[in-house]
């Protein structure tokens, strides 16, 4: 990192290092840190033109993430009022990745950031390549810190990495999960993910797609995310293999030639999706009692059941504030997946076709039903319709009710 890079709060080492407890010319006697890390994670953030990031990561660096690489002792000196006399005769000087900062003031309760607020603040700041290869480093220093950020924070990283067409920076986060805390689980920020992916997978950059896929797929091979198990484990999450296959399926129409090794590797995509639905039917105490019913499509309800007494209920389902925009692209994906392996496989996966009917029976039963309840997922029809027509090359038949409601309105 140059010297010239805008985090001015950590400069370069340009000289001899003071010896930890040294005097220095002006008596004052510093204690010196130097800090090597463990993992290909930097703990310094990098270089960006971007004032308003470079400004809030400077923030970040001093009150939250430099402290938590200090010795216990010496965190503790930082936040102690009683000790601002101390630390002005005994600076704290801490060295990392070649860069160092002296702490010679108490850091105050009162001007501690909130760190919630300042993690959405850097997010949103974030623009180009450069600005998001500072998200890895934010998030593991957050971890550093003690910072449990919440799914909805880290969903709100993943939505904003994929608005700003910068997934791969997640990718790396979810490469590096043991320092950031970047696992992902069948959750919002997982199934977007992937969901990206078979987005991108529709366009020019479809071989591209297809790379990033199987580095998540190889990332989810590996601790923390092999170490989940059941509802929260991605790799067994049939909405997020079906989505897995739709990618493959994009990639294989945009060739004009498939070779052996895309439909090879389609098929044994397709082949674990079968046996799954399989399974899922032959235990189910009804056609549909299977993933897609743990889903519910709760978002398209109330976030929140009213109980006879009175009271509310918070809904515990992980899929609850997933928004019905992506709950729509996550079944399209998937009915893209069913109807397309038969063509392009033959017979041996005609019953997925039969799950890609009822997939989409269910969407249109579920957001009929939900939209006769709520006007403002009426209002949303439009986008959801498009939504489901750019991923299946055809108009849902729940989206044709609310254009003949818009015209007669407009009459």
């Amino acid at each position: 990192m140059s010297t010239s890079m805008a985090l001015p709060l950590v400069r370069a080492v340009a000289r001899a290092k003071v010896p930890q407890g040294s005097v220095t010319s002006t008596g004052a006697r510093s204690r010196y840190f130097s800090i090597s890390p463990r993992h290909h994670v930097r703990a310094v953030f990098g270089e960006t033109s971007n004032e308003t990031l470079r400004t809030t990561l400077n923030t970040i660096q001093e009150k939250i993430t430099l402290p938590a690489h200090l010795p216990k002792a010496q965190r503790k000196i930082l936040r102690d009022p009683k000790r601002k006399n101390y630390i002005e005769q005994n600076p704290v000087v801490i060295e990392i990745e070649g860069l160092e900062h002296k702490y010679t003031k108490i850091i105050f309760p009162n001007e501690l950031p909130n760190s919630k607020k300042i993690f959405k603040d850097a997010i949103r700041a974030m623009e180009t390549a450069e600005d998001w290869a500072n998200l890895e480093t934010l998030l593991a220093g957050y971890k550093k810190a003690g910072i449990v950020l919440k799914p909805k924070h880290l969903g709100f990283a993943t939505r904003l990495a994929i608005a700003k067409t910068q997934l791969y920076s997640v990718i790396d986060c979810a490469r590096h999960a043991k320092n950031t805390g970047y696992v992902l689980t069948v959750g919002e920020s997982g199934l977007e993910v992937v969901m990206a992916l078979a987005d991108r997978a529709m366009t020019e950059n479809h071989a591209q797609s297809i790379k990033w896929l199987e580095q998540l797929q190889d990332v989810l091979e590996r601790s923390p995310h092999s170490d989940l198990t059941g509802p929260k484990d991605l790799r067994s999450s049939r909405l997020a293999r079906g989505m897995m296959v739709s990618a493959r399926v994009s990639d294989i129409e945009a060739s004009e030639t498939p070779s052996e090794t895309q439909l090879n590797l389609l098929s044994d995509e397709v082949g674990f999706l079968r046996a799954s639905w399989e399974t899922a039917f032959e235990h189910a105490s009804g056609p549909l009692q299977l993933e897609i019913d743990e889903l519910n499509l709760n978002s398209l309800r109330p976030i929140a059941n009213t109980s006879e007494d009175g009271t509310t209920k918070a809904l515990s389902n992980p899929y609850d504030r997933i928004a019905p925009y992506f709950i729509t692209k996550f079944i399209a994906h998937n009915i893209k997946a069913c109807e397309s392996a038969p063509v392009l496989l033959g017979q041996a996966c005609e019953p997925l076709g039969d799950v890609g009917k009822k997939l989409d029976d269910y969407l249109t039963e579920r957001i009929t039903e939900s939209s006769e309840r709520s006007a403002g997922l009426r209002s949303r029809l439009p986008t959801l319709a498009l939504a489901y027509q750019q991923i299946l090359g055809r108009a849902p038949t729940w989206a044709q009710p609310a254009a003949e409601e818009s015209k007669a309105e407009a009459a």
